[in-house]
């Protein structure tokens, strides 16, 4: 049922219109970037580096969370030597 509605709403029946503005047949920007040129953009996100690199991201999380252990564990050390 829901099929039926959505294709009803977004179908007009109609052919699309060669000279449409959203780049459908061919681009509309020139293959140039929109917005400001002098932004920040990070190229690489620390999940795609995590994703490339498993052994390198198995080694820092197994590190880091011995680093924590080892932290939590000196902090209940101290707690337990004031009482």
């Amino acid at each position: 049922m829901n099929e039926k509605m959505i294709d009803s709403m977004q179908n007009s029946g109609e052919p699309a219109k060669t000279n449409r503005p959203d780049g459908l047949y061919e681009t509309n920007s020139n293959l140039r970037e929109r917005g400001a040129g002098d932004r920040f953009v990070l190229e690489e996100s620390l999940y795609q580096r995590a994703k490339i690199n498993p052994l390198v991201t198995a080694g820092v999380l197994i590190g880091g969370s011995v680093a924590l252990a080892a932290w939590l564990n000196s902090r209940k050390n101290q707690r337990a030597e004031h009482f």
